[in-house]
């Protein structure tokens, strides 16, 4: 294949998997969670996987920039963290996630610096809007898609993650705004943010409106920093977009929905409790956050592990922490909610320094763009890069499958080129370039997601499987399937507890046991089978 081949099968998987990642799911009742996240993690993989693995084939992937050693050394980090970690099941998921992101990353910077960055733009945004509209339909009872319609989730089955997404997608949008050529792009673009903007604040995610509020806030920022930008270019279009996420938050406000809201005045009532942190959501993250310490106290380096946090929380909990449930067969979330949280928790202080450097050295990038050629580059980074560090101070963002798919291929696009060293190898020194150091750690990145699409096909038959099950001869089988999926074995174990007695449930509790010891429910299970307590 040469290498314009390889560019056309990257941009094909792109094509066909933005809109898989954004719309998968399945109907498993018993896994409200995982109906959405697991579908949608496998067409992350696949999409990262082929793109990848279709680039280097090719010697398609070209010099890194500057933010992307430290990339690498959190990837290898995260891999190292996982060797460590108590439980190697949940890290591989993590791990799948990761790699996939950065296989994405990679694959962007190669396609823009081949001159193919509108294209994947114009697929992320496409796909933000996309999955703004599940949302839309959903509240507004256009069409029955299958999910609960107290709040709009659409097919990410809830609110917080489809905001998060389409919060996301909006500086790509700006870019094909501000670089469009024609009038009916420009139209077609605003009609989109106008739709976004809808969506997001329908959604009542506070930290999706704080998102929001820092994205304009610094795209307004880097307007009036950039050069080279058309005088009458910027009087056009900035009122344009300032009137499409003007009207659409009108629209949302004023428009009857079919939302199932508790509150009387819904968005009024968000808009108050948007800072607050003595009560509600805002007080149960601080005691997480709090409480995640304790873990970081014993794991500094490398953390407890990528997806580990929900095993090493239970020993950290306190009383009347409303983030561990002490009912139910799943104490807690998979993950705390913030991102920079999970990083200093599951990877350590490595992780986060390099998570930390990434960020700062893109955001670099994105002010040297300002000055260049394409200041719109700039702006729609820093834009990027504003939203997705305020809304991961408050929510799990970049652990999910859309989000995972659209930040990489945006910053890969938007700052490719800004502080990239010359090709070939270092004057005076024989190095090698490079671009020799880039192709095999993308392939790498590449076929850890593929090879992780493995272990997410089986949880997704496995629970296909449960979901389609009575007997529980049935329903064991499925299970043995996922052995890392820690609410498909106490499922298991409880009915097995319940018809067969612990003999039958031994196994399962075994299994779990593995994942989460320090479940509530597994120790009771456990308890009442007269085993001793995992340790």
């Amino acid at each position: 294949m040469t290498p314009a081949g390889g560019r056309r099968v990257a941009l094909l998987a792109l094509a066909l998997g933005l809109p898989a990642v954004v719309l998968a799911g399945a109907s498993w009742e018993a896994f409200d969670l995982d109906r959405h996240a697991i579908p949608k993690e496998l067409a992350l993989e696949v999409m990262a996987g082929v793109a990848g693995v279709a680039l280097v084939a090719t010697r398609g992937v070209r010099v890194p920039g500057r933010g992307d050693t430290p990339l690498l050394l959190w990837w290898l980090g995260g891999l190292a963290s996982a060797l460590l970690a108590a439980s190697g099941w949940p890290t591989l998921r993590a791990l799948g996630l990761a790699s996939a992101t950065l296989a994405l990353f990679w694959v962007a910077r190669a396609l823009a610096t081949d001159g193919i960055r509108r294209p994947v733009l114009s697929l992320v945004a496409l796909a933000a809007t996309l999955g703004a509209g599940t949302g839309l339909v959903q509240a507004y009872g256009l069409l029955d898609i299958g999910v609960a319609a107290r709040a709009p989730g659409g097919t990410f089955g809830n609110r917080n993650f489809m905001a998060h997404a389409t919060v996301l997608g909006l500086p790509a949008l700006l870019f094909l705004v501000l670089r469009a050529e024609r009038r009916g792009s420009v139209a077609v673009v605003t009609v989109a943010t106008a739709l976004c903007t809808i969506a997001v604040v329908l959604s009542r995610s506070r930290a999706a409106w704080l998102g929001l509020a820092a994205t304009v806030t610094v795209a307004a920022l880097a307007l009036r920093r950039a050069d080279n930008v058309d005088p009458g270019l910027r009087r056009r279009r900035v009122p344009l977009l300032a009137g499409a996420l003007a009207l659409g938050a009108l629209v949302a406000v004023t428009v009857p929905n079919t939302l199932a809201w508790k509150s009387d005045s819904p968005y009024a009532e968000s808009l108050r409790r948007v800072a607050e942190f003595r009560e509600g959501s805002g007080r149960g993250r601080l005691i997480q956050y709090r409480n995640t310490l304790g873990m970081v106290a014993e794991r500094p380096v490398f953390g407890v592990g990528p997806g580990n946090w929900p095993a090493a929380y239970a020993r950290h909990t306190t009383p009347n922490d409303p983030a561990f449930s002490h009912v139910g067969l799943v104490p807690t979330n998979p993950w705390p909610s913030s991102d920079w949280v999970t990083l200093l928790a599951e990877r350590g202080l490595l992780g986060l320094a390099c998570a930390a450097a990434a960020f700062t050295l893109l955001a670099r990038d994105g002010v040297r763009a300002l000055r260049g050629p394409e200041p719109e580059r700039g702006i729609a980074a820093l834009a990027l890069l504003a939203g997705l560090g305020v809304m991961g101070m408050f929510d799990a963002v970049l652990l999910q499958g859309v989000p995972a798919a659209l930040v990489p291929l945006s910053l890969g696009v938007l700052v490719a080129g800004e502080g990239t060293p010359a090709r070939g190898p270092h004057p005076g020194t024989g190095s090698p370039p490079p671009g020799r150091v880039a192709r095999p750690v993308t392939l790498a990145a590449a076929l850890l997601a593929l090879a992780v699409v493995g272990r997410t096909a089986m949880d997704a038959v496995a629970l296909a499987r449960y979901d389609a099950a009575h007997a529980l001869d049935a329903r064991a089988a499925a299970a043995r399937l996922a052995p890392g999926h820690f609410k498909l074995q106490m499922l298991v174990a409880t009915e097995a507890l319940r018809q067969r007695g612990c003999g039958a449930a031994h196994p399962w509790l075994e299994r779990a046991t593995r994942l989460q010891p320090g479940a509530p429910a597994l120790v009771q299970a456990r308890r009442a089978c007269g085993l001793r307590p995992a340790r």
